[in-house]
This record gives structure tokens, C-alpha cells and sequence, in this order.
């Protein structure tokens, strides 16, 4: 018989049913947590899994290794680059694949690695591949730790920098050629900034050529130009850097200075320069450039020019005493000849003989006369002592004065034949040296036309072109000798006379006589001329104020 009263079980029966309820429940979060925690897992896999694929489809060598170097992990990259599998690469320490020269120095760093706090450090390494030929690569050593921060790994990525070894190694070769080439050159070789105005490189023959070195150079800046440069060349620094503002590239400019060394001595050099850098817009910021030291050779070209002036004065002065030898001698001797028959003659020498004589003293005196006269405006011409005095003058009359003067002097077997076209009237120049000139050349092509003829003489006045100044052209034809093509460059040097002249007779200054007088007037002469045809002169001649 139940000690419980009767009214007390139903609570019994319910207090279980309520258990059983909660204990159900709690199952069901079991579940639900050990779901969740398995998804978890699975995700993490997953991830792992994902990272892993990424470490292992890298295209540089990654490696884990733990604090003394030995491999935990390594990716395909890391194994081909070591030429062996990834499999064993697991549990090898890393040195063994480091040269033995370096094996000392690779555990060194490998412990102060560990010491230090810096996340990631950069090495470069030589790494010997099984079976292959050493290889320089770089490491990027990374120090991995725990969630208390102690380190535990290392983390390494492996590069194969051969190429880029062989590169800088080469550029180091070249730049040291270089190096050596500049300094051992006896050229003079400097870099131009053309924004900081100075040098920024100038090599050891700035030493022997200016007694500064180059240290010295650079520090002085653009004070250095100021130091030593002539002032006379300080101007043509502008002028050359306005002309690097146009070159090409690869165009090479050339100049001479007068400079001046530390121990105060003034020499020239001769430099050639070229761009050497742009900037982003294309403007040259740097140039480059090398220079030598030309001094002896100035002097040398100096002393060449004055023997050969020497020279020249003395063929000058042997033309001049075989010329005056020649056509002061024979006036002079019909002068003495004619004087003495006429001092000598009796009455029996008629009136008309006495008047030849006379004749041809005055002929003889005016032939000398105008032979000094040739040789004073030669002389004053040279010296800047010739008198040039333009003024508005009747061009035509004093044309045609002229060719009434020629006439009268030569044999009755020439004729002048003169013609003027366009608005010749009025002309602006000195009538005594316009004068001079087309004496000269209307006498010589008489002179050179023995067998007699006609002389063309015609002008020709017109604007020059482009211009409102008037310009006066002569031109003197005669059919006569011709002057020989050997003979045509010297034409306008004094004494000289053509090979073909024979007996013909002559100084050699009336051509420069013209020229002289050309020259002041800012004219010009040209000539053309067959051996056996003739030839023609052709004078230019500004002609009104407004050329001048």
C-alpha cells in the first residue's frame, strides 16, 4: 500500500514528462552546435585548402621554415627553382642549398633574424640548385609569430635575380669604362645643367687644363663661367643656350673660348656639345660635352698667317718693283727722249714734230700720273682713308661724260656703243669713284680689244627687288682677248695681269681700283669671259639714299 497520497502523483508524472522535454531540447542544441562547429571545420578546410592552392600556384618561391632554417613548406615554385620535389624540400634545411661560401654568413643572419623586431628583412643569396649552376636570388624573410608574439617561423620568398645580377654588372663595367675612358682622355668632358647653370660633372682634365679640380668646379657653380671665361665670351653663353633650345637630337655645336687658367693664363679652347637630356616637355636640361686645349694651334695658324701675309707683302712688293720697273721706265724714257730732241733739235725741226714731242711728254705724264693715282686709292682704300661721298647726281651725263673721255683717248678704230634704260637720270652716289670704275673698265676693254670694234655699254636703273631702293646696273662688253678660267680668281688682286695679255700694256690695278671703289658703294662685280670672244663686266650699284 502506496505511503503517497493518492493526490500527489499526478505532479510526479508531470514533473518527468517536463524533464524529458528539456532533456530533448538539450540534445537538440548539441546537434545544432555540432552542426555549426562542423560547418566551421568545413569552411577552415576549405579556406586552407584555397590558401594552400594559392601558396602552391605562386610564381615565386615560397618557403615556411622554422626558426633554425630547417623547410616545413614549400610551393611548387620554390621546388623548381631548387630543381628538386616538393616533398623533399620538407624537413631539409635550407642551407644546403646555399653556397659554401656563404654559409657562415647565411646562419649569422638567420639568428640575428630571429633577434630582431622588424617584420620583414631583404637578403641577397646564392643558391646552388641540385644538378645546376648557382643562381643569385633575393629573399624576402619574413618573421612569423604566435598569439603570444613569440616567433615561431619564418616565412621566405625566393627570386631568381640572375639576370638582373648580370645586368648591374655589366652597368657597372660599362660606367667604370666609362669612368676610366674620361678620366685617361686628354679631352676635357663636363655635363652642363642648363637650369642650375653649372657643371655637375667635369672630369680630371679640368685639373691640367684650368688648375681647378673638379670638386672645386662644381662647388664654384655658375660662378665658375664669371671666374674664367674672357668677358667677350660671356655674351655668346646666352647666345648658345638659346640655340640648344632648338637642336636636334644628336646635333653636335661647336664654339671656341678664350679662357682664362688659375695661374692667370689666357687660353683657347674648342668645344663640342650636344643634347644630352629632356625634360618631360622635351626642353634640354642637360648637355654634354668635350673640349681641347687649342692654344698652340692659334698660334700656330697665327704664325702660318703671318708668313703667310710676309708672303704675300713680298710678291706684292716684287710685282710692284717689276711693274714700276716696267711702266715708270717706259713713260719716263719717252719722256727724257722727247725732251732731249727737243732740247737738242735745231730749226730745222718743224712745228708739227716739235707738237708730237710735246704729245707725247704729256701722254707718258698723264700714264704715270694715273698709275700713281691707282696705287694712292689702292693705299687709302686699305687704310679706310678713302674719301666716299655720295650725292644725287645726273647718273646719265656722267655716263656718257666718260665714254666722250674713253673715245677721245683711243684710236679711231673703236666705237662706244652706250645705251641707258629705265629711269636713269637720278642716282645717289660719289661721281668721282663711280667714275673711276667705268674708267677703268671701258679703258680695259679697249686695251684688250687690239684688233679695234665695238665696246656695248649699257645701264640699266630699276628697284631692286623686294625693296623701294633703286639699284644701277653696268654692263661693259667687248670682243676682244677673253681672260683665261685659271686667271679669273685673281682678276681682282693687284699687279696681277692675265697669262694671254703678251705685250699689251698694263699695271694690274685698274680691276682693283674697281673693287675698292665697289666696296664703299655696297656694290657688286661679276664677269664673264671667253678666251678669243670677249667678255663682259657686270657692276651693281645701289642707287638711291634709301640703300644706303
Amino acid at each position: 500500500m502506496s505511503v503517497i497520497p493518492k493526490n500527489i502523483e499526478p505532479y510526479e508524472t508531470a514533473c518527468e514528462q517536463c524533464e524529458n522535454t528539456l532533456e530533448v531540447k538539450v540534445g537538440q542544441e548539441k546537434l545544432c552546435i555540432l552542426k555549426e562547429e562542423l560547418a566551421a571545420c568545413q569552411a577552415a578546410q576549405a579556406e586552407r585548402q584555397h590558401y594552400k592552392d594559392l601558396f602552391d600556384l605562386a610564381p615565386d618561391g615560397y618557403l615556411v621554415t622554422d626558426a633554425q632554417g630547417v623547410i616545413q613548406e614549400a610551393n611548387r615554385a620554390a621546388a623548381t627553382l631548387l630543381n628538386v620535389s616538393q616533398e623533399f624540400l620538407a624537413g631539409k634545411p635550407l642551407v644546403i642549398f646555399v653556397a659554401e661560401q656563404q654559409r657562415r654568413l647565411f646562419h649569422a643572419k638567420l639568428t640575428r633574424r630571429m633577434r630582431l623586431s622588424n617584420p620583414v628583412q631583404e637578403w641577397d643569396v646564392l643558391l646552388v640548385p641540385c644538378d645546376r649552376e648557382p643562381i643569385n636570388a633575393s629573399a624576402r624573410v619574413t618573421l612569423m609569430r604566435d598569439r603570444e608574439g613569440k616567433p615561431v617561423a619564418l616565412g621566405w620568398l625566393l627570386r631568381d635575380i640572375s639576370d638582373r645580377k648580370q645586368a648591374e654588372l655589366a652597368l657597372r663595367k660599362r660606367k667604370r669604362l666609362i669612368q676610366q675612358i674620361a678620366n685617361t682622355t686628354p679631352n676635357l668632358i663636363y655635363i652642363f645643367d642648363l637650369k642650375q647653370k653649372r657643371n655637375i660633372y667635369i672630369n680630371r682634365q679640368a685639373y691640367s687644363c684650368f688648375g681647378y679640380t673638379p670638386s672645386e668646379i662644381q662647388a664654384m657653380g655658375s660662378t665658375f663661367f664669371t671666374e674664367i671665361f674672357h668677358p667677350d665670351c660671356l655674351p655668346k653663353l646666352a647666345e648658345i643656350k638659346n640655340r640648344f633650345a632648338t637642336a636636334k637630337d644628336g646635333e653636335v655645336l661647336e664654339h671656341e673660348f678664350f679662357i682664362k687658367n688659375i695661374y692667370g693664363e689666357w687660353r683657347w679652347f674648342h668645344s663640342w656639345d650636344i643634347v644630352f637630356t629632356r625634360n618631360a616637355d622635351g626642353t634640354p636640361e642637360q648637355i654634354l660635352g668635350t673640349a681641347i686645349d687649342i692654344t698652340d694651334r692659334k698660334h700656330a695658324e697665327e704664325i702660318s698667317l703671318d708668313l703667310e701675309r710676309d708672303k704675300e707683302i713680298s710678291q706684292l712688293q716684287n710685282r710692284f718693283f717689276t711693274m714700276a720697273s716696267h711702266d715708270f721706265r717706259s713713260p719716263l724714257s719717252a719722256i727724257l727722249a722727247s725732251a732731249q730732241l727737243l732740247e737738242n733739235a735745231n730749226e730745222e725741226l718743224t712745228k708739227e714734230k716739235r707738237l708730237r714731242n710735246i704729245q707725247r711728254i704729256q701722254a707718258s705724264a698723264k700714264t704715270m700720273t694715273q698709275l700713281l693715282d691707282d696705287i694712292l686709292t689702292i693705299n687709302r682704300a686699305d687704310t679706310g682713308k678713302l674719301e666716299f661721298e655720295p650725292k644725287l647726281i645726273d647718273l646719265k651725263n656722267i655716263c656718257r661724260a666718260v665714254v666722250k673721255k674713253t673715245e677721245i683717248a683711243a684710236a679711231s678704230n673703236y666705237r662706244i656703243n652706250f645705251r641707258s634704260e629705265g629711269k636713269c637720270k637720278i642716282a645717289y652716289m660719289d661721281d668721282k669713284l663711280l667714275q673711276k670704275i667705268l674708267e677703268n673698265l671701258l679703258s680695259n676693254a679697249i686695251k684688250y680689244s687690239p684688233q679695234g670694234g665695238n665696246i656695248d655699254f649699257t645701264i640699266v636703273c630699276e628697284p631692286a627687288e623686294g625693296s623701294v631702293a633703286g639699284m644701277a646696273t653696268f654692263r661693259i662688253s667687248d670682243r676682244g682677248i677673253g681672260i683665261p678660267p685659271k686667271d679669273r680668281k685673281y682678276l681682282f688682286e693687284a699687279f696681277h695681269r692675265g697669262k694671254n695679255v703678251g705685250t699689251i700694256p698694263g699695271s694690274g690695278l685698274g680691276l682693283t681700283v674697281v673693287k675698292k671703289c665697289l666696296q664703299l658703294h655696297g656694290g657688286s662685280i661679276a664677269v664673264e669671259s671667253e678666251v678669243g670672244v670677249g667678255t663682259t663686266f657686270t657692276v651693281t650699284i645701289p642707287s638711291s639714299p634709301a640703300s644706303f
